[in-house]
């Protein structure tokens, strides 16, 4: 699976999480059960990225408070690859096939803001 596609699942899973009044692990549970064709090691990577962006909810959601923006799933998926993967968030978000759609204006904007942000932080 390629790192653009696990992104989608993830955002993919986030939604349906939000959307479920069951517990998380029961929701990624059914999710995984009805696609056999995940490998594990894409499973095991799907599943411990939808946990860190679980456990850093808050904080993620303080960010995009702070920016006026929308706490929907891809945003919060845009903040979490941000601040805690090195990979780049345009590269992930490229609109190939299983990948996530580019980046609108306002997500691209809000990666912007948090790019100021570290600029200062750093200075």
């Amino acid at each position: 699976m390629k790192p653009s596609a696990r992104i989608q699942t993830v955002i993919t899973l986030l939604e349906a999480i939000e959307k479920s009044s069951i517990p998380m692990d029961l929701v990624c549970g059914d999710y995984f059960r009805t696609r056999r064709y995940i490998g594990s090691k894409d499973r095991s990577f799907i599943a411990n990225l939808v946990y860190a962006i679980k456990r850093t909810h808050a904080r993620i959601q303080w960010w995009l408070g702070h920016l006026n923006a929308e706490c929907t799933p891809r945003n919060q998926m845009i903040v979490y690859l941000h601040f805690f993967d090195e990979r780049s968030v345009t590269s992930l978000f490229d609109g190939t096939q299983y990948a996530p759609d580019k980046l609108s204006d306002d997500e691209q904007s809000i990666l912007d803001a948090l790019g100021k942000y570290n600029d200062i932080q750093d200075g």
